[in-house]
């Protein structure tokens, strides 16, 4: 009984008898599968050796002429016309498109402003108007100033490099701003499931590894017990619907603006492997991860609204995420600055 405390290396100890009977099932369903592979592993031997005794009949039949199958081939006349019927037939657009409630989205917190000519020159500087490293060196003309990362980093000290991608702040700064949004999804989930009786302001929810009900289940950052070794076992959130034997894996990821598309390509394969294990396991007939992308300055991508459809959950979600990245992302530029405490 002392082992189930421990449900793996990678997660906290089990504090309440739901977590241990989650860890009890996941450690059975793992040792059920490695008996289902010993015993198919003894199958395929016995039908290798069935083989071996056979094996010059069979390739008698495979050097046996094959029967010769009739071959249709169109005429320049049908190809002309089937491509004619693609090309020439009128093509439309859909005004009603999605995209364009996605652009409007980016940017319903901007306030409406005059707008007038801006030079190319004029828009860089105030890209760059934060005193970085690389500010300092090439917009103040300071060749005296090295351009890289003040806290050790290779890389040139740019606001993107602030905002997303210094390795000094990823374990830190940079995941208490990913739990951020992810925390606001399990708290919306879990109260949708009703898990939970109430909801609270997103920094003061603190998820619990395990909520269950009769019909849902609901995981937060907790590992997945296989019997294959499977490196990426422990998404962000995971929700098990009993009743339509469903899982529902989901990945945050707040990374800078140029790399959305790339994230969300990223979250879909890294779990592909885990969605097989999952429904072999579990006993499930639908499996599938969606990713929740945002980037450091509250831009979403075209399949954020789409993906929080998909979880059926209110589309004003994304701003009360993009509030909590924002106001985070505000916070690691002080702190990176070294004006932390305004």
């Amino acid at each position: 009984m002392q082992r189930l405390h421990h449900h793996s290396h990678q997660d906290a100890t089990n504090i309440n008898e739901w977590q241990c009977l989650d860890t009890l099932k996941q450690k059975l369903s793992v040792y059920t599968q490695r008996l289902k592979r010993y015993k198919a592993s003894s199958h395929r031997k016995h039908d290798n050796a069935l083989f071996q005794r056979s094996e010059k009949a069979f390739y008698r039949k495979l050097s046996s002429e094959p029967q010769e199958k009739s071959k249709t081939v169109p005429t320049k006349d049908q190809v002309e016309e089937f491509w004619g019927k693609q090309f020439g037939s009128t093509a439309y657009y859909n005004k009603c498109a999605g995209w364009i409630t996605d652009e409007e989205a980016k940017s319903h917190y901007c306030n409406p402003m005059q707008y007038r000519a801006y030079t190319k020159q004029e828009i860089v500087d105030i890209d760059q108007v934060i005193p970085t490293n690389n500010y300092k060196r090439f917009i103040l003309k300071n060749l005296q100033q090295s351009d890289k990362c003040r806290y050790g980093c290779q890389d040139s000290e740019t606001i993107q490099h602030v905002t997303g991608g210094c390795q000094a702040f990823a374990p830190t700064d940079y995941k208490e701003r990913h739990d951020i949004a992810a925390k606001i999804i399990h708290q919306e989930l879990a109260y949708k499931f009703k898990l939970i009786e109430c909801k609270l302001q997103y920094y003061k929810y603190t998820p619990q590894c395990v909520l269950e009900n009769d019909k849902y289940k609901l995981y937060w950052d907790r590992t997945v017990l296989t019997d294959q070794y499977i490196k990426q076992n422990r998404p962000d959130i995971i929700i098990v619907d009993k009743d339509a034997q469903k899982v529902t894996l989901i990945d945050v990821a707040i990374p800078n603006s140029n790399n959305l598309t790339y994230k969300h390509n990223e979250k879909v394969a890294k779990y592909r492997e885990l969605e097989f294990q999952i429904k072999r396991q579990w006993k499930m007939k639908y499996v599938e991860t969606i990713p929740i992308i945002m980037s450091s300055t509250g831009v979403i991508p075209r399949r954020l609204l789409e993906n929080i459809k998909a979880l059926e959950l209110s589309e004003n979600i994304y701003k009360i995420i993009q509030k909590g990245v924002l106001l985070a992302t505000a916070r690691i530029v002080r702190k990176f600055m070294g004006n932390a405490s305004t």
